[in-house]
């Protein structure tokens, strides 16, 4: 957090929020036996209560409206030199359907929205992206990763000091 926290540049922001948020979710994988990147982020972000997960949406508005305004994040690591069409958009499709939805609680959109950044991280670390609006993109995952990794340490800390 703090290496993000000092850096100027973007890019490294996102992959030091992402690898502490990633570094907590795979903890709490370990603890509660769940494999699965998907269902490790879902696990720790379902710790959080209605309230805290309200909160956290209140918090990063801006992102949740720009992930409902854009068109759905594509899973692009699949894409090659000999298949140059855009990624798969299905993952993409059903997280931003669940983000938008008032009907869904604020947890399950809170994971909604964990799952579209971690298609974005994909795209990112594995390549394959179709040029276009990678920094603003990077840029609006900066401020939920944030919070996701500062809830993510008090909840853990007070975990751990309530054994």
């Amino acid at each position: 957090m703090e290496r993000a926290e000092k850096s100027l540049d973007d890019y490294a922001k996102f992959l030091f929020y992402f690898s502490g948020f990633n570094a907590l979710f795979y903890l709490w994988s370990k603890i509660d036996r769940v494999e699965g990147d998907s269902k490790e982020i879902n696990n720790l972000l379902l710790k959080f209560d209605e309230a805290t997960a309200k909160r956290i949406l209140d918090q990063v508005n801006l992102s949740v409206l720009y992930f409902c305004s854009r068109g759905p994040v594509a899973r692009m690591e699949r894409r090659t030199c000999n298949n140059p069409t855009p990624g798969s958009v299905g993952e993409g499709e059903k997280f931003k359907r669940e983000l938008e939805a008032e009907r869904k609680t604020a947890r399950e959109r809170l994971v909604a929205l964990a799952q579209v950044i971690y298609l974005v991280r994909c795209n990112l670390i594995h390549g394959s992206r179709v040029p276009g609006d990678d920094p603003v993109t990077t840029k609006i995952c900066l401020e939920p990763l944030r919070v996701f990794l500062k809830e993510s340490i008090e909840y853990t800390r007070k975990i751990r000091n309530n054994r």
